[in-house]
């Protein structure tokens, strides 16, 4: 059991598998804020249509641009992974 908790993660050591994640986590974050609506964040700003889809969606691009930063940059910064 100890060496289970011991081992290193090296499952987003890889260029790919990070950039599969921030697709997947980009696709997921959009598609939540735009169906189930949470905290009623529709009703923050008065729009509507689409105008109020890609103000949502930018919500999930912010969320990307953030996990970009930190899976590249700041990895290349603090010497993790490498």
């Amino acid at each position: 059991m100890n060496k289970f908790f011991t081992r290193e993660f090296t499952l987003l050591d890889a260029r790919d598998d990070r950039f599969l994640m921030i697709v997947i986590c980009v696709v997921f974050s959009i598609l939540f804020i735009n169906v189930f609506v949470p905290f009623n964040i529709n009703r923050w700003v008065s729009d509507s249509g689409f105008i109020q889809f890609l103000r949502l969606s930018s919500y999930g691009i912010v969320i990307g641009l953030i996990f970009l930063f930190t899976q590249f940059p700041l990895r290349v910064i603090t010497k993790v992974g490498l």
